[in-house]
């Protein structure tokens, strides 16, 4: 059997499957990348007190142990914090996080 008859039988065996391209769900690696390292807000008290949100998609290390999980979050935390120099000083993160609709929210205060 040539190769053109094989990609014809592929590409008819996915139509009748319901596979076509156009109704096919891609991921990109942006999209994936972009839940993986999640996003983080940050709010200032008029006293001066630096506080901050995290969250982190429950699904993007859904096969991490509870503490890989903890091992990957606080190293997202630390590059967010550092990237955007958030807290100088350091900063403490509150346990355990919240689970809000299948995110992880990780709070903290800057020290």
């Amino acid at each position: 059997m040539n190769f053109t008859k094989l990609f014809s039988i592929a590409c008819i065996s996915m139509l009748l499957a319901g596979c076509s391209p156009s109704m096919m769900v891609a991921v990109s690696p942006e999209s994936t990348i972009e839940l993986m390292k999640g996003e983080g807000s940050v709010q200032r008290s008029p006293e001066g007190q630096t506080t901050f949100r995290y969250l982190i998609h429950e699904i993007a290390y859904s096969d991490y142990t509870p503490e890989q999980m903890q091992t990957q979050a606080e190293w997202l935390i630390s590059n967010w914090v550092g990237s955007e120099d958030i807290c100088p000083s350091g900063y403490t993160i509150n346990y355990p996080p919240e689970r809000v609709q299948r995110v992880i929210v990780y709070t903290g205060a800057c020290k």
